[in-house]
């Protein structure tokens, strides 16, 4: 990942190196050579919107040196600095600011949303795990009382004397009860093991048990 973005780097400085040749090229032929002082420097755009999109702030340093640039051709071919030059020059600085300002702030939401997404995800990464974890020790206490009650329900169930009658439904009533709750702690932990993806197979099917 670190390789894939130090590559990426790389191929970014090459891009904006090529620009910036580029664009002193249009300023020597363009402006110098054929005193043409408008027109060729919409292409200072590109590079100052590539680089602000790219390293924010940083981008101000190629506005200013596109600047200086320009009015330095302007004060050797006029020897003064001309309206032209020094509102195109502010322009590059303007326009500098602007995209840095903007590409740090997208940038600054980006990381808020990363961030806010990854502490959900590790909410609930905790909430399942908690969930797994009292499912967990409440399912063999349950399963040992269910069948508890149910022995006393068998061993109730061969005695004839009629007075064990209502001892009998209400061992029924808290079997069917007890019943319940197992099935309810089954339920949740079928959905927690189909839930994370990162628990061993054979702790999927302990739990789906």
């Amino acid at each position: 990942m670190n390789e894939q973005k130090l590559s990426g780097n790389y191929v970014r400085i090459a891009i904006l190196c090529m620009l910036t040749a580029v664009s002193i090229f249009c300023e020597i032929v363009f402006h110098y050579w054929n005193k043409i002082d408008t027109g060729y420097t919409q292409f200072f755009y590109i590079l100052i919107i590539t680089a602000g999109i790219w390293y924010q702030k940083k981008a101000i340093w190629i506005a200013v040196f596109l600047a200086a640039m320009h009015l330095l051709v302007t004060y050797l071919l006029v020897q003064s600095f001309t309206w032209n030059s020094i509102v195109d020059s502010s322009m590059f600085i303007c326009a500098a600011v602007l995209v840095g300002l903007l590409s740090q702030e997208t940038e600054n939401r980006q990381k808020d949303l990363i961030a806010s997404k990854d502490e959900i995800e590790k909410k609930h990464a905790a909430l399942i795990g908690y969930m797994t974890e009292y499912t967990l020790r409440l399912k063999q206490p349950i399963e040992l009382v269910l069948e508890n009650l149910r022995s006393i329900h068998g061993a109730l169930s061969e005695k004839p004397d009629a007075g064990t009658q209502d001892i009998r439904d209400s061992l029924m009533i808290q079997i069917k009860n007890t019943e319940q709750i197992h099935a309810n702690l089954q339920t949740i932990n079928n959905a927690v093991a189909e839930e994370r993806d990162d628990i061993p197979e054979v702790f999927r099917k302990f739990l789906k048990r």
